[in-house]
């Protein structure tokens, strides 16, 4: 899923001489914490890859689909969601703090632009190569590209900064930040070394259910176009407004990993239902 990603500064002003400018003295990410990151990193990055392997060799899809679903979310999620977020917060100010506003304006957001970009994407630039098995293809670019450039290189960037923090160099790699970013970066950054490497490995679960849903919903746009059925869009929208709104709802009622096992629930659900139709469907393709 797109993570909605408006940063609350709310009352941060007002904190900053109680948040320390420089990380703790004995600040250590320890090696237990280093592992997991490298390991999420390579299975968030390495997963997306894999599948589209497995794709290409299993489903006979092509890889030029994948790449269409990559372009796909960097078109109408990271350029045009992501522009209306940035007007939104603009303009109606820190949506954050109305949970039912941010979940319901979040759901529908992702839903509309992601879905609508699939349809568009298949309908006018797939459409002499659309069947099922490139609509797999197509979930795959565009739940792997999400994978990689918003877990992935996250985490590779958390590595850089643990080998930095243990090196003693992190408070330098601060020195041109005023004292409300270096505040605000340490705080980011805190949790490498006060949370439990276990807690790190839930992106890797996170991701498979994000990867697996976002499969299923090219299948499910692909569907829309294939048969002019405008409701299969509509179910498209729907499904993603109710996991993102979901997310944003449970977020602050239940534990994290409680949170990531009903996201994974939904997902598999939603993956035997299309499981099912694309197993029922001929393999045609649509012109």
């Amino acid at each position: 899923m797109n993570t909605i990603g408006f940063l609350d500064l709310s009352g941060f002003a007002d904190r900053i001489s109680f948040l320390e400018t420089s990380i703790p003295a004995d600040a250590v990410v320890p090696g237990s914490v280093i592992t997991a990151v490298i390991i999420v990193a390579c299975a968030v990055i390495g997963l997306p890859v894999l599948l589209a392997i497995l794709g290409r060799i299993r489903l006979k899809g092509t890889i030029v689909s994948a790449l269409w679903g990559v372009l796909t979310f960097v078109v109408f999620a990271m350029i045009f969601e992501s522009g209306i977020n940035l007007l939104v917060q603009k303009y109606v100010g820190d949506i954050t703090s109305n949970i039912w506003f941010y979940a319901i304006y979040g759901g529908l957001a992702a839903g509309v632009f992601e879905e609508t970009g699939r349809f568009v994407v298949m309908k006018f630039i797939m459409k002499d190569t659309l069947n099922k098995q490139n609509a797999i293809m197509h979930g795959i670019g565009h739940g792997g590209i999400e994978s990689i450039m918003l877990v992935g290189l996250t985490y590779v960037s958390n590595l850089a900064i643990s080998l930095a923090i243990n090196a003693g160099e992190f408070d330098s790699m601060l020195d041109g930040l005023d004292d409300t970013m270096k505040a605000q970066t340490i705080e980011q950054y805190s949790a490498l070394w006060t949370t439990s490497a276990g807690m790190f490995y839930l992106a890797i679960v996170e991701r498979i259910a994000a990867i697996a849903f976002h499969i299923c919903m090219s299948y499910i746009v692909y569907r829309a176009v294939k048969d002019k059925n405008p409701r299969y869009y509509l179910l498209a929208v729907g499904l993603h407004f109710a996991y993102d709104a979901g997310m944003v709802l449970l977020a602050g009622v239940v534990p994290i990993v409680i949170l990531e096992v009903i996201l994974l629930v939904f997902s598999a659900a939603v993956s035997v239902m299309v499981y099912k139709a694309y197993r029922g469907e001929k393999d045609v393709v649509s012109v």
